[in-house]
């Protein structure tokens, strides 16, 4: 694959897998999660699966898949969040 399609792809990983951190931050700094919208993280949950699902029946780049797995646990983990810090 043409390297500039592969750095396209990684920066688009870390941009999408990275995007999760700040909400996470704030979650963890206040232990407050009201305003998260439990039904956002459950698209985003079933997204991250079927695309783990997608790269390994399309043998995608492990980098790739490795970002659809850091993406399903950070959603998992805010919809947690959700139920655990309810208010």
């Amino acid at each position: 694959m043409d390297p500039w399609v592969e750095l396209v792809g990684a920066l688009m990983s870390v941009c999408y897998t990275g995007s999760y951190l700040p909400q996470i931050q704030q979650v963890l700094r206040t232990r407050q999660a009201r305003d998260l919208n439990p039904g956002c993280y459950i698209f985003c949950s079933l997204g991250s699966l079927f695309g783990i699902l997608y790269c390994l029946l399309s043998k995608a780049p492990a980098w790739l898949t490795a970002s659809m797995v850091v993406s399903a646990l950070c959603s998992l983990w805010l919809l947690w969040a959700c139920w655990r810090y309810r208010s």
